[in-house]
């Protein structure tokens, strides 16, 4: 388990470089949300794990976060009080759009369930009748 400087340090990562985004480049990362950052223990390098609304801003979203990386990791390090600034690396977070799958799934045998109870109870009201 990291220990809690760690966990710290990835949750003021995190709301440093989303604060950074929206309040630097408002148009160009409006879709785009950081999710999660996982900095290693020595605090060199860091994963940025990010998400969009619409799956087909994708790939632009990835290549705007890495032209921009550098820019990022000057502008947070000085917000950002750490005696090395770690190296970004972002990171596409499918665990969001695996979560929008397991729900529209979910909602699918809900619907069948309502579907087949539905039928049951007019097979018996029919067999009442």
């Amino acid at each position: 388990m990291q220990n809690f400087r760690i966990i710290r340090v990835n949750e003021l990562l995190k709301r440093a470089i989303s604060d950074y985004l929206h309040q630097h480049f408002t148009a160009e990362s409006v879709n785009i949300t950081i999710t999660q950052v996982k900095a290693t223990d020595d605090l060199k390098t860091a994963d940025v794990y990010f998400s969009v609304f619409n799956e087909a801003d994708r790939k632009n979203a990835f290549q705007f976060l890495k032209k921009i990386r550098n820019v990022i990791q000057y502008g947070i390090s000085k917000e950002v009080r750490l005696k090395f600034t770690p190296q970004l690396f972002f990171v596409w977070d499918a665990a969001l759009q695996k979560a929008h799958r397991t729900f529209a799934l979910l909602n699918e045998i809900d619907a069948e369930l309502a579907k087949s109870n539905n039928e049951a109870q007019s097979e018996d009201n029919s067999d009442v009748a």
